[in-house]
């Protein structure tokens, strides 16, 4: 652990370790970046919030919109406080319960190394390059707990229009989108996701498309969901 606060373009961040380094720097994922725009006024909803890297990148870009972030994890949760103080921003709510598609509590297995990879899975299931011939899939230290869970139907309900749902929820996309039908009816968001594969893909595909969305494939993982009138 290092403790320290860095400075770049998106902002100032507090990096616990040398991961964090990595991944506050605006080259990584830098060809997602164009895809994170709201219209002022508009609520951006960032499930999987982790530190709050995006959060962060769309309040400071629209300060007349809101952004609700949604991260169960206490660490994340803590650094990501930390980030938005170090960014005098107001125009972030953190919500510290996991979205999904019910109300009450579920199991969580928190994944000691990097909480970035936290999931309602045991098995490991982000990062594919973790396979290989000789090996097969690396695992981590989990440890499962029980935590608070919400719907964003419940989270945002009386809120003004959203604009973006950003998910990044290690398999779990499914379960966050049945609990959001009634504000993704009512507003018609983009929805930026990952699907880790053809199944959970299908899965995303059945809920979104009888509303009318289409799906643009941003690379191997990563998706764009958008209504079309």
């Amino acid at each position: 652990q290092i403790n320290t606060t860095i400075k770049n373009e998106d902002g100032s961040f507090f990096c616990q370790n040398l991961y964090h380094f990595f991944m506050y720097s605006p080259q990584r994922e830098s060809y997602l970046r164009p895809y994170f725009k709201v219209k002022d006024g508009e609520i951006f909803v960032d499930v999987g919030a982790n530190v709050g890297k995006y959060s962060i990148f769309i309040a400071k870009r629209y300060s007349k919109s809101t952004v609700v972030a949604v991260e169960p994890d206490e660490r994340a949760f803590n650094i990501m406080q930390k980030n938005i103080g170090l960014n005098s921003l107001k125009n972030i709510q953190i919500i510290k319960k996991a979205a999904s598609n019910k109300i009450g509590k579920i199991e969580f297995f928190i994944n000691e190394e990097n909480s970035a990879r936290n999931s309602v899975y045991k098995e490991e299931i982000a990062g594919q390059s973790n396979y290989n011939e000789q090996r097969g899939k690396k695992h981590f230290n989990t440890q499962k707990i029980s935590i608070p869970c919400t719907t964003l139907d419940e989270i945002l309900k009386n809120s003004q229009k959203i604009g973006l749902i950003k998910i990044d929820v290690q398999g779990a996309e499914a379960n966050v989108l049945n609990g959001a039908l009634k504000i993704i009816r009512r507003d018609s968001p983009a929805i930026l996701f990952e699907a880790w594969d053809a199944k959970r893909l299908i899965e995303i595909k059945k809920i979104l498309s009888p509303m009318n969305y289409r799906f643009v494939k941003i690379d191997e993982f990563n998706f764009l969901a958008k209504y079309k009138i």
